[in-house]
């Protein structure tokens, strides 16, 4: 099936993100400024608007956003602590229109595989059920930057670190824990799944 193009922005637009509320969708991307556009229909789109020109932490990009109660929604990002570690931040709206910060959902710790200079927790997805909360990642950005330079050569060194992702569960949406790696120290840590950004 054909791919079809719904806006150009002319910016870089990572990991867009598109939820339905009432009668209007949002469609939300980044990297490092979080923008946002709505539309009535899903296909027209209204002018991009920046929600936030700086958000708390570097490296913030790939927003992911679950309604957690009538009129509450957190949004979920990839971003880099102050310790250099990687870890998925969370901020909150009541309108999805204006975004506070509120903290840490998932930290890198003693442990933790990867920690690149350009945050490795990529693609955060949180989906409920049956009254637990979980949160995927794709732990990426192990290989050396030049790496990069190699795609549009259609060269890929190392794909299969591309597709790895870690699986967590909580039953607080703003709390997974601390990542310690994959051997058995983390508490809220399930499995991971050979894919990217699930």
């Amino acid at each position: 099936r054909q791919s079809e193009l719904i806006v150009d922005t002319g910016q870089l637009a990572w990991a867009p993100y598109a939820l339905k509320e009432n009668d209007t969708f949002y469609l939300f991307w980044s990297p490092h400024t979080f923008y946002q556009m709505e539309s009535a229909d899903g296909k027209t789109w209204g002018d991009t608007y920046v929600s936030m020109q700086v958000p708390f932490h570097k490296f913030f990009r790939d927003p992911m956003v679950l309604k957690v109660a009538p009129n509450q929604w957190i949004l979920y990002t990839t971003a880099k602590g102050e310790n250099g570690k990687s870890r998925v931040d969370t901020y909150q709206s009541f309108n999805l229109k204006e975004w506070q910060y509120i903290g840490c959902a998932l930290d890198s710790g003693t442990g933790s595989e990867r920690n690149s200079p350009f945050a490795s927790t990529e693609s955060p997805f949180v989906y409920q059920y049956q009254g637990h909360y979980y949160l995927s990642v794709t732990y990426n950005n192990d290989t050396p930057a030049f790496y990069g330079l190699l795609l549009p050569m259609k060269i890929w060194p190392n794909r299969a670190s591309y597709n790895d992702t870690l699986l967590f569960t909580s039953v607080n949406p703003y709390d997974f824990g601390i990542y310690q790696g994959r051997t058995g120290k983390s508490k809220t840590f399930l499995t991971t799944l050979e894919t990217h950004g699930p």
